[in-house]
């Protein structure tokens, strides 16, 4: 995103007590995070896998090491994303010093499998949570 365009996206936010939520890539180099942290308010959301969202088998040492990176140039919140879906995932990402992390494509899953269930539905997606929750 241009400079300009996140200035004045801030600027709106801003005006309406919102918080910008900026991403940052494995392959964001410092110069850029130093950057979009300047801009960032409320948490700093780290991609943890290269490609698209999803669920992943595991996470990366990258993912680690991007996380200790941002912690080097921001007290803000950080928040480890995409792949993220288990709770040993949530484990590690909390044991390395995420300030949490954020699930998308788990719940979409029990919610697709559970359309014709509403209760088993809400069920699952309790269960999957308080695990979550407890990691």
């Amino acid at each position: 995103m241009p400079v300009e365009e996140s200035e004045e996206i801030c600027a709106v936010a801003s005006r309406y007590r919102i918080d910008p939520i900026f991403l940052v890539a494995q392959t964001t180099s410092d110069n850029r995070m130093k950057k979009i942290i300047a801009k960032a308010r409320g948490y700093l959301y780290l991609i943890a896998a290269f490609g698209v969202t999803g669920v992943r088998d595991q996470i990366s040492e990258d993912a680690i090491d991007l996380l200790h990176r941002a912690r080097r140039h921001t007290a803000l919140p950080l928040a480890l994303g995409f792949g993220i879906s288990t709770p040993a995932h949530a484990r590690i990402c909390a044991s390395a010093g995420a300030d949490g992390i954020i699930v998308g494509s788990a719940i979409v899953e029990i919610v697709e499998r559970n359309l014709q269930d509403t209760d088993v539905m809400e069920r699952e997606l309790r269960e999957y949570v308080s695990a979550m929750k407890e990691a």
